[in-house]
């Protein structure tokens, strides 16, 4: 994250005393992000060979999901891509932006191809009933649109849920006239790692690397699995998995209460089976939490599915915002 722009939210912050969500819109801080940029005149094809979606097929105004895969079809990580002039930008989970960029720059070889971290990019999220007028925000899913130093992608499963992202004096003028001028709220990044669970959209991090199918994580069901092109790496197992229907565990949507944090990688146990594991989760209030789980699908709502334990606190499952 651009320090400048870190020190900035710290002085936003550091006054308040609760983050209620507000009617009138919301301005929220992300997880912790990296922006990945590839560029060079290979670069579509490069990536076309590695990512789970179809690179080729991303217009210059569209934004998509993908991930990057092992050799055994299993996901290292999971991105959002676009377009930019001189190539592509990828948003990723920030501890696993230097396994990823390690992993791809295994596969450049010979090809016209720049791998670069781009940490003076400032990230922000917008959640609001109306979306402000002052922007110029795009007006359909996954569409990006760009202007006066921001690009803002409104994400899928939401009336008006907008990624932004831009320069430093874009990114503060943008959040002060929100928060101070449009009295917007403002947002820990926790609150928008909820909504991201209310939407449905996974995310891996370290504890989960490697360890989930992408349509486990339902990516296919997102838009970010192409089975119509080419080879890409882990495209094989994935593809046989889809073709052969063997697809035996989710991603499901699920609320509990617990004062205990609730941390990716936490097993979902039914009596003395371990039957799935959190992949991502957010507090709701200081004794609620949601989270999204990879579950075997036979099991889910079968029997009482409990936190790490036979004893610890049970799930209740919650709707996705799409069809499973």
């Amino acid at each position: 994250m651009n320090t400048n722009w870190h020190k900035f939210l710290e002085q936003r912050f550091s006054n308040l005393n609760s983050a209620l969500e507000n009617p009138i819109g919301n301005v929220s801080t992300l997880p912790p992000v990296g922006i990945l940029e590839v560029t060079g005149k290979d670069a579509a094809t490069f990536l076309q060979g590695q990512a789970t979606c179809d690179v080729l097929k991303i217009g210059s105004d569209d934004s998509c999901l993908g991930a990057f895969c092992n050799v055994q079809g299993r996901v290292i990580s999971i991105f959002r891509i676009w377009r930019q002039e001189e190539g592509f930008q990828l948003l990723l989970a920030n501890d696993l932006l230097p396994v990823t960029l390690k992993r791809l720059q295994m596969y450049v070889l010979r090809a016209d191809v720049q791998l670069q971290a781009k940490p003076d990019l400032c990230l922000f999220g917008i959640d609001s009933p109306q979306p402000p007028s002052f922007l110029n925000l795009p007006g359909r899913p996954n569409q990006i649109s760009r202007g006066g130093g921001l690009s803002s992608i409104l994400l899928p499963f939401s009336s008006y849920r907008f990624l932004a992202i831009g320069d430093l004096e874009a990114a503060k003028n943008c959040w002060l006239r929100l928060a101070d001028g449009e009295h917007y709220c403002q947002q820990p990044a926790t609150y928008w790692q909820l909504q991201d669970i209310r939407s449905g959209l996974p995310q891996i991090s370290t504890e989960t690397t490697e360890q989930f199918l992408p349509q486990m994580l339902n990516l296919d069901l997102l838009g970010g699995i192409s089975f119509e092109k080419g080879c890409y790496t882990g495209q094989e197992v994935i593809a046989r998995t889809h073709y052969r229907g063997t697809v035996k565990r989710r991603l499901y949507r699920a609320r509990l209460e617990t004062t205990e944090t609730v941390r990716p990688g936490d097993s979902l146990v039914q009596e003395a089976d371990k039957v799935g594991q959190v992949v991502t989760a957010a507090p709701v209030t200081k004794n609620t939490w949601e989270c999204l789980a990879v579950v075997l699908c036979d099991r889910v709502q079968k029997t009482l599915t409990c936190l790490n334990n036979p004893n610890g606190p049970p799930l209740q499952w919650l709707e996705l915002a799409y069809t499973s």
